[in-house]
């Protein structure tokens, strides 16, 4: 399936550096996401040095419909990479997700959409984020409304 640029309402924007380890957790996620408009994934890989291009360019060629793939032969650090993820986002919203982190419902852009299209004076929405120590397991709770 093609998706024309003015058909997509949300670019899911995603920055990765040496993110193996969470990656795959954080694209199943994206994907996962029940909604009922066209969505679009960009991942900016910021030259990394483990297997987060190579997990990438593998959801990149499942999901070739929706996941695009930014590679850079160097490392950009994280305002230039998070710039030209940016730039390359198609959508009417931007929807932003680090690739260490990942959604925790299936209906999040969902609900962020709706909530944008019910008042045109709004520029931006958030949500509260459960952050955990994977060292430690302690978890604490970010941006509570």
């Amino acid at each position: 399936m093609h998706i024309e640029n003015n058909n997509i309402s949300v670019s899911v924007l995603c920055v990765t550096y040496n993110h193996e380890c969470y990656i795959a957790r954080a694209l199943d996620s994206f994907l996962a996401q029940e909604v009922d408009f066209l969505y679009e994934i960009i991942v900016a890989d910021d030259c990394s040095t483990d297997n987060t291009l190579n997990i990438l360019r593998s959801y990149e060629a499942k999901f070739p419909e929706i996941i695009r793939v930014l590679s850079t032969n160097k490392n950009l650090g994280a305002i230039e990479n998070g710039r030209r993820t940016f730039s390359a986002g198609r959508g009417k919203y931007f929807s932003m997700c680090d690739g260490d982190d990942f959604f925790i419902d299936t209906k999040k852009l969902q609900i962020s959409y709706d909530f944008m299209e019910s008042d045109e004076s709004l520029s931006m929405v958030f949500t509260p984020a459960l952050v955990v120590d994977e060292n430690t397991g302690k978890e604490k709770i970010r941006n509570r409304y």
